[in-house]
């Protein structure tokens, strides 16, 4: 990515590795980049074994605490939300209505599991009943999902599309863990052929602008993908 964009901008980043790196032709550099995907598919074959379920991860964390437009992160979102028209739709197909974990940040469950684990101690010694206890698991997912993002915004690990970022254009990393079918090796997933789907309506929604998206919140954090919090305001259980 970091190359790619050095090409783009005429072989200048800034830095000495970007002298060794060749400008694109005039014909494919002259249309302003105003945002940017960078797509990862991630293979952890033992883990999704034990899982059995597709994870999707979408990053907006640069370094520096830079961050892409909320808006291009809820567009990434709500376009796995998608579904073709017709009846002949099998939802178990999809990566939305199918079995899947959508995060906006790339820790696992560990931080999860510890979080509501406590909420869970916390609310059998409160004695709450069956509402109350499943709005504290609902507040508790919102939590350690916002210590996920605020952790990968602090920490890292750093994602490919923080150099876009640095240079003023929107980007964001969409990480796919997908587990391996039951078929065989050389079977494929349904779950990749509804994630290009959705990242073709992705891309035809962001070339229909005829101008950059607005801020809706200028800094923000993310308990989820859905979900955001303005530095203005603060979480309470």
């Amino acid at each position: 990515v970091g190359t790619f964009i050095t090409s783009y901008l005429g072989g200048d980043g800034g830095d000495a590795s970007s002298k060794h790196v060749n400008p694109l032709p005039p014909e494919f550099s002259f249309p302003m980049i105003r945002s940017l995907l960078v797509l990862s598919d991630v293979v952890e074959e033992q883990q999704m074994t034990k899982q059995g379920n597709t994870q999707v991860r979408i990053l907006p964390q640069g370094t520096g605490g830079a961050l892409p437009n909320l808006d291009l992160v809820f567009a990434t979102y709500y376009s796995f939300q998608t579904h073709p028209s017709g009846g002949r739709y099998d939802q178990s197909q999809s990566i939305y209505y199918g079995d899947s974990e959508f995060r906006a940040h790339p820790f696992g469950t560990e931080l999860e599991n510890r979080v509501e684990g406590f909420f869970t101690r916390l609310g059998s010694m409160l004695e709450l009943d069956k509402s109350s206890l499943a709005s504290l698991q609902s507040y508790a997912s919102d939590l350690s999902g916002w210590i996920g993002f605020v952790a990968a915004l602090v920490i890292g690990p750093v994602q490919p599309h923080s150099f876009a970022l640095k240079h003023g254009i929107d980007a964001l990393t969409i990480e796919v863990h997908v587990p391996t079918t039951s078929v065989g090796a050389s079977a494929i997933h349904p779950h990749y052929a509804d994630l290009s789907r959705c990242i073709e309506h992705l891309l035809r929604s962001i070339s229909n602008l005829h101008e950059r998206l607005h801020h809706s919140v200028a800094q923000y954090t993310m308990p989820s993908p859905s979900k955001f919090v303005s530095h203005g305001e603060h979480i309470y259980p």
